[in-house]
Parts: C-alpha cells; structure tokens; sequence
C-alpha cells in the first residue's frame, strides 16, 4: 500500500476502534434485552456483526485506496461499483426489460454528474482536500 494510504488509515485507527466498540456494545444491549424477553438471537446477530465488520473494513480500504491513488486505479475502482451496483439493482427489477443495462447507464449517468459537479466546485476552491484532485 503506498505510504499515504497507510498514513490516512492509521490517524484515524484509535476513533474508529472506539467507534465499532460503541456500536457492538450496543449490539449487545440489545440481545440482551432480546434474551431478557425470551426472544433469542443471538446466532442471527453475531453473524450480522461480524458480516458489518467485515463490510465496513472492506469499504474503507476501498475509499482509502480511491481517495490516495491515481486517478485510473480510482476509474477502475468506480467503475467495478458501479457493475456491482447495476447487477443489485437489476435483480430486484423483476419483468423490465433489460433492466442491467437500464441500471447501469442510469448508475452511471448519476455518478457522472455528481463527479463533474464535485471537479468544478473543487477546482474553483483553492487548497480544498477533495478526492476529485486525484491528479493535484
């Protein structure tokens, strides 16, 4: 991982350590609470814990890799997520017609125009921190 990348994730390592032991500590409240009531879930919540985590440490490797890298490894990142996305989209879409291309050009169109909003507001900002000035 390059220096940068390594760097950004490890400023903030402490507070998001402190963060996902808040938010199991809840977790736990609550099959507690469940378990008080006869209500038992206890599988069902381990797993979906340990799924959030590991969900959530992939997503942030992922940003981390997009917000420090060069722009085609952000191109290439961006556009795996948007295949993803169309392919999620397109299964709940039952009965429309060529509904994977129809979500993935309107992913696509979306995030397009997002993008561009973000370089010219970006690029009109001296000296902002922001993840379009990949080539800054």
């Amino acid at each position: 991982m390059p220096i940068g990348v390594m760097s950004s994730l490890s400023n903030d390592l402490g507070m998001s350590l402190a963060q996902a032991a808040a938010a199991i500590a809840l977790c736990m409240a609550v099959v507690l609470i469940c378990r008080r009531f006869a209500v038992h879930v206890e599988r069902e919540t381990v797993t979906s814990l340990a799924r959030g985590l590991v969900q959530m440490a992939l997503v942030g490797v992922i940003l981390a890799l997009l917000l420090n890298s060069n722009l085609l490894v952000g191109v290439i990142i961006l556009f795996v997520m948007m295949v993803a996305a169309a392919l999620t989209a397109s299964r709940r879409a039952h009965g429309i017609w060529g509904a994977r291309s129809l979500s993935f050009y309107s992913i696509a169109a979306g995030s397009g125009i997002v993008m561009q909003a973000c370089w010219r507001w970006a690029s009109s900002t001296p000296r902002l921190p922001c993840w379009c000035l990949w080539a800054a």
